[in-house]
């Protein structure tokens, strides 16, 4: 079995993969690119699990060599199973490349990572909508705690069937997309790619192109600027279904503190002015402390020896006070 792990940058997919894997990872660039991908095993019920871990990326659609790789290796079916890694606390976001990536007809298992970070922000998460809306599993996880990592490996094993979420586009694209498929026998992902440009057939893109051109004439958007725009919405739809803020919870650490304006300009004034009586007041007492110490144990016993002129060649403001004192 192999099981791969997409999603974008900075979300803990990495970590997890790290704590799935343990030692032993081996890290090769995919065929015929520069481009690296880490692989590992793991091992479940007596069972060996390959795991990948691609490259973190926004879209499938720009044209980078790590979103030309991702799009590859899902275009050729090349695992068992999708580990779709989502960083909760930017769901709407991160679930932009989760319905791009559903389109391609894989087995997934979704995981809302950072879980500790969106209960610290006040934010409430409740997975259920999302997993009905999506017909597949969807785990909370806290990364950087090990929580629920556990659960990952169990439910992509179960992972027997795509998601069932179809991204709800523009009329004359949905329209687009029933036309080609009858035209070309194309599935609902291939008309989409088609659309924006993707394929290797040629006929099959000129007919798409066509059609983008018909499309762009009823509208003041490119195919692609609409059909980014649907998936955006419906991202934002899903994301206020799971997402709900609340009262975020107090913190006590001092950077929270020091980094509001209330009290944290107050006290940054504070400290500018205790810095200012500090050298002003320690600074006076240490400098009569040296004159002190300089006429007791310099001048004194200079003026005392029958040394004045040294005492004087000093020329130290005290000189002619010690004298007076000395008679």
């Amino acid at each position: 079995m192999r099981f791969a792990l997409v999603g974008n940058p900075s979300v803990g997919k990495s970590l997890i993969f790290n704590q799935l894997t343990g030692l032993g990872v081996e890290v090769s660039n995919y065929p015929g690119t520069t481009v690296e991908l880490q692989r590992g095993n793991t091992c479940f019920q007596r069972e060996m699990i390959e795991l990948v871990d691609l490259p973190g990326i926004y879209s499938l659609e720009g044209d980078s060599d790590e979103e030309s790789l991702v799009r590859r290796y899902l275009d050729q079916h090349e695992t068992d199973a999708i580990i779709a890694v989502v960083n909760v606390t930017r769901l709407e976001r991160n679930l932009y490349l989760l319905l791009q990536v559903a389109e391609y007809g894989l087995p997934m298992v979704v995981v809302l990572n950072m879980a500790d970070e969106a209960i610290q922000q006040g934010l409430e998460i409740d997975p259920g909508p999302l997993r009905d809306l999506l017909g597949v599993d969807v785990i909370l996880t806290a990364a950087s705690q090990g929580k629920n990592i556990d659960r990952i490996i169990p439910a992509a094993l179960a992972a027997t069937r795509p998601s069932k979420v179809e991204v709800p586009y523009d009329h004359h694209v949905e329209a687009a997309i029933r036309s080609l498929g009858k035209m070309f026998g194309a599935d609902r992902k291939e008309s989409i790619q088609a659309l924006l440009g993707f394929g290797d057939n040629p006929e099959f893109l000129e007919a798409a192109r066509t059609i983008v051109d018909e499309i762009e004439s009823r509208h003041r958007m490119t195919a692609a600027q609409i059909i980014a725009a649907n998936r955006h919405n419906f991202a934002r739809q899903l994301a206020d279904l799971t997402i709900r803020e609340e009262t975020p919870l107090p913190r006590t650490d001092l950077d929270s503190i020091l980094t509001r304006v209330i009290p944290g300009i107050p006290i940054l004034l504070g400290i500018l002015v205790g810095m200012l009586l500090l050298v002003f007041i320690a600074g006076s007492f240490l400098e009569e402390l040296i004159v002190e110490f300089f006429e007791i144990f310099a001048l004194q016993p200079f003026l005392a020896l029958g040394l004045p002129p040294l005492a004087e060649a000093l020329e130290h403001p005290s000189y002619s006070r010690s004298r007076q004192a000395l008679g």
